[in-house]
């Protein structure tokens, strides 16, 4: 068996999910220090901490949507008390929470009050330090896609690569790699706006979401254990870049993403010792997959950065 240690760069925002997201119950946006922050909390922490006269005005608006949520932001200072951890919010979002949580979009017919849930896609956070990570999983899976998109160039069918790369059992190779979730080295993460752009320059039609990522410039370490030769990481490593490189190079040659991407984004070339991959949503149809077909659309971030893209330089232990 061979270990590796594997240190992570981020060349763009990642967000590897969990599925669930910030609500205007467990959370709350307050300036700090010239800046704007998310601030999440648990919501049994925050009614307990809650004079007993205030515990009794939230029960009595606690099925009042609008009520609670305004309830809650004037009691921001409770929040801010017991939060877990805070996350950096980009100022158009912060302003746009302060002007519209707690107010109708749309009334219908009847009368019904239809309210923005003002829900925010949360990242990946290790349970008891609640720092971001990369998860081995997900490293894994990005790893497993470039292996076997390198069995199908060299002739093997659809179903033995999945065979031997996803399904569960003895024949799945990849039960010979183990990738411990990463420690982190240098943090940081916001919350922003994301906008779904055209790759053809033409218009995107306005698609966007809140969304909480790790910033780009963050660094990550792991560890890999390697039960067979066919999985060693140097070989890995090259699957890796003959499967991201050219994906990676086509954001600076389709119309809409050259001209959509900021300065600080910058061309590659992978060391002997480093390789590329892709991690986390908004990766692209073409990155997660074997077709080879390129999406039309992209995600990027109000910077003009794209999602996902990280360096991996590895070293023998």
């Amino acid at each position: 068996m061979k270990r590796y240690k594997l240190t992570f760069t981020l060349l763009s925002a990642v967000h590897i999910g969990i599925g669930k997201d910030y609500e205007p119950t467990n959370y709350v946006i307050c300036a700090d220090g010239g800046k704007d922050y998310l601030y999440a909390f648990d919501e049994m922490e925050f009614y307990a901490n809650l004079p007993q006269d205030k515990k009794d005005e939230f029960l009595r608006i606690a099925g009042d949507r609008a009520r609670l949520y305004d309830f809650i932001k004037r009691h921001a200072s409770v929040a801010q008390k017991i939060a877990k951890y805070k996350v950096w919010v980009a100022s158009e979002v912060a302003k746009y929470y302060a002007a519209h949580l707690g107010k109708p979009v749309q009334i219908e017919s009847r009368g019904r009050k239809i309210y923005n849930e003002f829900a925010i896609s949360r990242i990946y956070r290790l349970p008891n330090s609640h720092k971001p990570t990369l998860l081995g999983s997900s490293i894994k899976g990005s790893i497993s896609t470039a292996f076997g998109a390198h069995l199908i160039s060299a002739g093997n069918s659809i179903e033995t690569v999945k065979e031997r790369t996803q399904k569960p059992g003895d024949s799945n190779i990849f039960k010979n790699l183990l990738i411990a979730d990463c420690q982190i080295l240098a943090q940081g993460t916001k919350i922003d706006k994301v906008t779904n752009t055209k790759r053809d320059g033409s218009d995107g039609g306005g698609v966007f979401q809140y969304l909480e990522f790790i910033l780009p410039s963050c660094r990550f370490e792991s560890v890999v254990s390697v039960k067979c030769d066919e999985l060693d990481i140097p070989k890995l490593a090259k699957y890796c870049n003959a499967h991201y490189a050219p994906i990676f190079d086509s954001l600076f040659t389709d119309i809409g993403t050259s001209k959509a991407l900021r300065k600080g984004f910058n061309r590659i070339t992978p060391k002997e010792n480093q390789f590329i991959l892709r991690l986390g949503q908004h990766s692209g149809r073409r990155a997660v997959t074997w077709s080879g077909t390129p999406e039309s659309t992209i995600w990027l971030t109000e910077d003009g950065l794209p999602f996902g893209w990280v360096l991996c330089e590895f070293k023998q232990i």
